[in-house]
């Protein structure tokens, strides 16, 4: 998402380079802003990257292995955040 808020338009067939570029910055950004939105769309470009038979097996194997553990966070944070609102 570009800071104006509108979705970027960046065709990742034509350039798959950007996936990663785009997954690196949000990978990067995540901490800092702890934002859900950001958190589905690193999972959905890991899933792309994972997919998508222009990189290498290394690069493919370790976004499927990375985005198979980045959506355990995601169901783990969603639990700790529901448990947190019981408490509450």
């Amino acid at each position: 998402m570009s800071q104006s808020g509108r979705e970027d338009t960046i065709d990742y067939s034509q350039h798959p380079e950007y996936a990663i570029a785009a997954l690196l910055k949000m990978l990067v950004r995540y901490p800092m802003v702890d934002c859900d939105a950001i958190a589905g769309s690193i999972a959905m470009h890991l899933q792309y990257v994972a997919g998508d038979d222009r990189y290498p097996p290394v690069v493919r194997q370790v976004a499927a292995q990375s985005g198979n553990e980045w959506e355990a966070m995601m169901v783990m944070r969603a639990a700790i955040e529901k448990q947190r609102k019981l408490i509450n």
